[in-house]
């Protein structure tokens, strides 16, 4: 549970820092006009309203910049690491594991108590970033898709039907008639599944 809440503080603040940086360059002007709005007392001596506007100057502005650059590249620095603990970003779905091997409610869970779902990808590309965790851990993962064998279609969590697929070769088969649950291969490839069986636990954001 650690890893998912440091990707969840480092992403949160990667954007809250995006935000700011953005309104850094106005922060001279607000405060100027904030200082000029404020009235002061006419025995106030020049030089002390120089040093009030010495606070909004360039050189201030610049300094809150350079401490935002700093913020961002050690955030960058630890995004690295979550990358090679198992995090890639498609479109817009952010992916990541812990590398837990768990039961497809489980799973679910897992990602559920996280914030995130369960790793559904509903795009080639989508699906090239998943697989390419599950290449990292050379394990099988669990995705977001289901059976409905009594209506012979396959669907989301959410019931929707499933809008992309890639199934592997002969699949799905439902071996047995147990396999309601669905995992991908290291190839990038579905097949059916039983559900209780343990995979890889991946979610998205």
């Amino acid at each position: 549970m650690y890893l998912f809440d440091s990707f969840h503080v480092i992403t949160a603040t990667v954007a809250f820092l995006t935000t700011l940086s953005m309104s850094v360059s106005e922060i001279a002007s607000i405060c100027r006009a904030v200082h000029q709005g404020t009235p002061r007392p006419s025995t106030t001596p020049r030089s002390s309203k120089k040093g009030t506007d010495a606070n909004c100057d360039r050189d201030y502005v610049s300094a809150l910049q350079e401490e935002l650059d700093n913020l961002k590249n050690n955030l960058s620095e630890r995004e690295k690491v979550l990358q090679l603990l198992g995090c890639g970003k498609a479109e817009e779905k952010t992916f990541f594991t812990g590398g837990k091997l768990v039961t497809f409610q489980n799973a679910k869970t897992e990602c559920a108590n996280a914030g995130g779902q369960l790793a559904t990808p509903d795009t080639a590309v989508q699906n090239k970033a998943l697989q390419d965790i599950v290449n990292l851990y050379k394990k099988g993962a669990w995705i977001g898709v289901i059976a409905e064998w009594s209506k012979n279609r396959f669907v989301y969590l959410n019931r929707q039907p499933v809008r992309y697929t890639n199934w592997n070769k002969g699949e799905p088969n439902n071996e047995h008639n147990v396999e309601e649950c669905v995992e991908m291969y290291t190839t990038g490839t579905w097949n059916d599944k039983q559900c209780n069986v343990e995979r890889l636990v991946v979610c998205e954001f």
